[in-house]
């Protein structure tokens, strides 16, 4: 088994610390032009949801995408309704966490909006989770300057409502 040289070492780390940093600059949204760094098995995966070949076989981001649009319905008193996925980003765990864009219209008015929802599942196999992001996409971003935590462990800041 060969070790790794200090030079590769630091390239690895530096890497790390890059991706880290622009994944937590967009809050885990919108990161499709950021490269997971060689030898990541903890970043996140995107999902094109309007690539023509995706086809949706697991509907659990399309279930948590109506979660956070009801959880921020109950928060706002809005009627908005999931209408489409755009994308989303699965982290690379069993325990996931989502980051989904999604479009839902508000049914009253027929207005479209855009929504980013963070659902943070807290055990494997159990439907036990955290919406601790539903905002519509134009609205200010909930960033803190508390450390990025690309899963739910209880210091994460939610959106302030």
């Amino acid at each position: 088994m060969t070790s790794l040289s200090a030079n590769d070492r630091k390239d690895f780390v530096d890497g790390q610390m890059k991706y880290w940093r622009q994944i937590a600059e967009s809050d885990g949204f919108d990161i499709d032009d950021v490269p997971v760094p060689r030898g990541t098995r903890a970043g996140l995966w995107s999902v094109d949801c309007k690539h023509p070949r995706f086809r949706l076989r697991a509907c659990l981001p399309k279930i948590y995408a109506m979660v956070g649009l009801h959880r921020y319905n109950l928060l706002r008193g809005t009627n908005f309704e999931h209408l489409e996925l755009l994308k989303y980003n699965e982290s690379m765990n069993c325990v996931c966490s989502y980051y989904i864009t999604s479009v839902a219209v508000d049914l009253s008015s027929q207005l479209q909006k855009t929504f980013q929802i963070r659902v943070d599942e807290k055990s494997f196999g159990d439907l036990d989770l955290t919406v601790s992001v539903a905002r519509p996409n134009d609205e200010e971003k909930v960033t803190t300057e508390k450390r990025f935590i690309h899963h739910f462990h209880c210091e994460a800041a939610a959106d302030d409502f």
